[in-house]
């Protein structure tokens, strides 16, 4: 079974939410995952070409929030911690 299926199958078990906002809610989330994938890919290897801070900074970011989406499966009010962190991470980066 793919990972996006099995992603899909935990986070409907997950939310007792009615199908309409359940399916909307998981399609967010698996959408939300991929752009961050992509996104993660594309700064890796940017960081690898260039050795850049303000990029490994980035790949950091992204790498969170990747995170943050999938403790959302299994742990609904956990990932606002990783959404703190990430903001924290972005302004460091913002300030230097």
């Amino acid at each position: 079974m793919k990972l996006d299926k099995v992603l899909i199958l935990l986070a409907l078990a997950a939310f007792p939410i009615k199908m309409p906002f359940r399916l909307v809610f998981v399609i967010s989330i698996v959408l939300n995952m991929a752009l961050l994938l992509a996104l993660l890919i594309i700064y890796l290897s940017s960081y690898l070409k260039t050795k850049s801070s303000f990029t490994l900074g980035l790949v950091f970011f992204i790498g969170v929030l990747l995170i943050q989406k999938i403790m959302i499966i299994f742990y609904p009010l956990f990932p606002q911690f990783f959404e703190t962190l990430a903001l924290a991470i972005l302004l460091i980066l913002s300030i230097k």
